[in-house]
């Protein structure tokens, strides 16, 4: 896994199996703090009522210039790590981390939610209830915007779009609903002109913070989020995942978020106990995310030194679609190696045999294989 991206690694390699994340959605490069559009966005903004100032949670970060540097430095290995991956491998890297990610947020919400289960959901909606199906929809929501490259969350127009809403009512735009249903329902927050009018003053919120560091932007975006109705009170996972894209935006592109910590520390009110836990969240985080990747680099050496006396091209290709996709099917591994089901079959059962592969669902149709990590 070595090479350098290039700035236009966000398309797919020629010939690359597809992520099961993909999908229409849009990515934007632009600030996601530039002035909203008053044509756009028409609604006034909720009011700030007892909100610390601006000018308060650039104090509380000045008073934090160590873990503020601890929390940039751990961003910025895990950011260099992946830029310094092949395109491929490192969009592998970035689809497993979204997953844990979003698994992680799911259970904070009491949904319990394990990536591989989540994997075949978003594949084949294998292995779940029907009741089980909203959990895991938000769980999949989390991990597509997570994956993704750059999001504008510059008005409430475009915070819509990366919610996968209409602003003035139920539905979706552009045809990337997550299988949520009525999104309303989905995320239980305002509708209509109350949320036209939440997005604003939580737009409002965050850009007064411009000259602040991304990671301070993020968490007053995720704290504010809440207090601006956009989620219910104890909700988790959106307010998170729009922090994590806007903190994702203090690295030079090799992660598209940066990562939180599985156990959150538990922050005071106060502006500089907020930022003092979200600062160690990034840290704890990045580090959580090297271990994955790590392992993703040990598994893939594994691999390649346990089919080396393997003839023929099949087991390779299964071992770099493997390394590549959380799980595949039997079909998955067909088109990648360009051979027939049952060869795919039987190659995915020999690398079982080796102690690399196993297969995750546990029953006869729609088998599914991951790496034996």
């Amino acid at each position: 896994m070595t090479g350098r991206r290039a700035a236009e690694d966000d398309e797919d390699d020629a010939g690359a199996p597809a992520s099961i994340w993909a999908s229409e959605d849009e990515e934007d490069a632009l600030d996601p703090f530039r002035l909203i559009d008053p044509d756009v966005s028409p609604v006034d903004p909720i009011p700030r009522s007892a909100q610390p100032s601006p000018d308060v949670w650039r104090e509380a970060e000045a008073a934090l210039a160590r873990p503020l540097a601890a929390a940039a430095e751990a961003f910025a290995r895990l950011d260099e790590r992946l830029r310094a991956w092949e395109p491929a491998d490192a969009r592998a890297g970035v689809e497993r981390l979204a997953l844990e990610q979003a698994a992680a947020l799911v259970w904070a919400e009491g949904a319990p939610v394990e990536v591989e289960r989540l994997t075949l959901w978003a594949a084949a909606r294998i292995g779940r209830a029907a009741e089980e199906d909203a959990g895991m929809a938000r769980a999949a929501w989390a991990a597509r915007r997570l994956a993704r490259g750059r999001w504008t969350l510059a008005s409430p127009a475009a915070l819509a779009r990366f919610e996968g809403r209409t602003p003035h009512g139920g539905g979706d735009i552009g045809g990337d609903r997550d299988d949520l249903g009525d999104p309303w329902e989905a995320f239980a927050r305002v509708r209509g002109e109350a949320w036209l009018a939440a997005a604003e003053g939580w737009a409002a919120e965050v850009r007064g913070l411009r000259e602040a560091h991304r990671f301070t932007q993020a968490c007053v975006a995720e704290r504010f989020w809440r207090l601006s109705r956009l989620s219910e009170a104890t909700a988790v996972v959106e307010p998170a995942v729009a922090a994590m894209k806007i903190a994702g935006r203090a690295g030079r592109g090799g992660a598209p978020f940066a990562p939180l910590a599985r156990r959150r520390t538990q922050g005071g009110e106060r502006p500089v106990e907020r930022l003092r836990g979200f600062y160690a969240d990034i840290a704890a985080g990045c580090a959580e995310a090297l271990v994955v990747l790590e392992r993703m680099q040990l598994w893939r050496a594994r691999a390649e030194a346990g089919i080396a006396g393997l003839s023929g091209r099949t087991p390779r290709r299964l071992v770099a679609l493997l390394a590549a996709r959380v799980a595949v099917s039997a079909q998955d591994a067909a088109d990648a190696a360009g051979v027939s089901v049952s060869a795919a079959q039987r190659n995915l059962a020999l690398l079982a045999e080796r102690g690399l592969a196993r297969e995750i669902t546990g029953q006869g149709r729609f088998r599914m294989w991951a790496a034996s990590r």
